[in-house]
C-alpha cells in the first residue's frame, strides 16, 4: 500500500510535511512513522497520496523507520525504510 515517502529523511527536532504515496488510501486513515516521530496532521490528497505533518522528537534515535498506513476499514500496509531520522 505505501510505496514512497518524500522527503525520505528528516533531522531531530524538525517539523516537516512528508508526502506518503501508494495506493488504495482512504479518507480517515492513520499513519505511523514509528518511535519518536509524532504525526501532527494527515491530509488525504488522493487515493494515492497523503500529506503527513510530522515532528521528529529531539531525542529520536537515528535510523530507518517503517511508515504504516491503516485505512478505516482495517486494511493496513507499510514500507520499511520509507523514512530515515538523520
Amino acid at each position: 500500500m505505501v510505496i514512497a515517502c518524500n522527503p525520505s529523511s528528516g533531522s531531530r527536532n524538525q517539523q516537516l510535511v512528508v508526502q506518503v504515496t501508494g495506493s488504495n488510501f482512504q479518507s480517515g486513515a492513520t499513519v505511523s512513522f514509528g518511535d519518536r516521530v509524532m504525526v501532527q496532521g494527515v491530509t488525504l490528497v488522493s487515493s494515492g497520496q497523503y500529506n503527513v505533518q510530522i515532528k521528529v522528537h529531539p531525542q529520536a534515535a537515528s535510523g530507518d523507520r517503517t511508515v504504516t498506513l491503516t485505512n478505516p476499514d482495517g486494511q493496513s500496509g507499510g514500507l520499511a525504510g520509507c523514512f530515515k531520522v538523520n
